[in-house]
């Protein structure tokens, strides 16, 4: 299914640099250096064709200056996951994300990455219905794989989209286990206009047992969405009902999670 090729060829690089302000926080100078790339092709009707990025690959590498020895244990952190200058944690629960879990796990008011690492995604638009999604990390400090994702993406007209894949994350110790291989799985359903429910599921092979399960509704209004979900997380023992709202295109003033803040329809997750 290909109609030509070009192959575009992005250089990129971003750094942040902090000065002291108080010791009670710890920041690090950070410079991250990637490469974009993209294999563009033309797909469609005849008298409609239109370009779409057929394949997709993004390298990139961080250097972290002055690392906290404390972190050699830490779980990976990647540039791309968070912005430099906010918390990796959350202020809201310090006791469920760094009382229950190892002492190398970073709190929240440590910022940016801790560890020097090079990181890859790729994904394969194999149809304009299904897609191959990947992404791996490694840890220059450990000289190992310390993250690696990948599972395939589909899209059933008009109604259903799902997502099945596997997570794996190597440096991470909770009770007597080590590392963590979970199966991922979620899907989307359009009810109507206005409704759309969203299950997601998680199951982890080492601890043989389900990690995390969520059910939610999102209701659409002209230009507002609200969502409801029912979390279990066995993991931690804990359940949850929690409700978000916010303006569509505007993530920043959502309230409440903003999981599910980018769907305005199936194929959205």
């Amino acid at each position: 299914d290909l109609d030509g090729l070009r192959h575009i060829v992005r250089p990129e690089l971003a750094a942040a640099f902090y000065g002291v302000s108080d010791s009670e926080v710890e920041q690090h100078d950070t410079v991250y250096v990637g490469l974009s790339q993209r294999l563009q092709t033309k797909r469609g009707p005849q008298d409609n064709k239109r370009t779409v990025d057929w394949m997709r690959l993004n390298i990139g590498a961080t250097w972290v200056d002055d690392p906290d020895p404390r972190t050699a244990n830490s779980a990976p952190y990647r540039f791309i996951w968070n912005r430099p200058m906010i918390p990796l944690r959350m202020y809201t629960m310090p006791k469920i994300l760094n009382g229950d879990l190892p002492t190398g796990l970073k709190g929240f008011e440590t910022y940016g990455p801790q560890r020097s690492y090079f990181s890859a995604d790729f994904s394969w638009q194999i149809s304009d219905t299904t897609a191959f999604l990947s992404d791996a990390y490694y840890d220059t400090r450990s000289g190992t794989v310390e993250q690696m994702n990948f599972g395939f993406s589909r899209f059933r007209w008009p109604d259903l989209s799902y997502y099945i894949g596997s997570r794996y994350l190597r440096d991470v110790s909770v009770l007597d286990e080590h590392g963590s291989n979970t199966f991922v799985f979620a899907a989307s359903y359009v009810l109507d206009q206005r409704y759309t429910v969203v299950f997601s599921q998680q199951f982890d092979f080492d601890y043989g047992a389900n990690v995390e399960s969520d059910v939610t509704l999102i209701r659409r209004y002209h230009r507002v969405f609200w969502s409801l979900t029912f979390g279990v997380d066995s993991s931690l023992d804990r359940q949850a009902v929690v409700f978000s709202i916010w303006p569509q295109g505007v993530p920043e003033l959502a309230v409440g999670s903003r999981r599910y803040v980018g769907m305005t329809g199936p194929g959205d997750y």
